[in-house]
């Protein structure tokens, strides 16, 4: 019975952390998409820029 206290435990702690880690992750790749979508809008309207004048 306390084993399987112990494993329950684990398995929830290793869930959290899972969790934080996937949520953290998916932070960390929809703010690299922002900042790579950024740049390319921003070289896109400097180069539009460029040819009108």
């Amino acid at each position: 019975m306390k084993l399987l206290g112990m494993i329950f435990l684990i398995a929830a702690v290793a869930f959290i952390l899972l969790g934080v880690f996937l949520k953290l992750a998916a932070f960390f790749f929809v703010s690299m998409l922002t900042l790579i979508a950024a740049i390319v809008l921003f070289t896109i309207l400097k180069k539009n820029q460029h040819n009108q004048t």
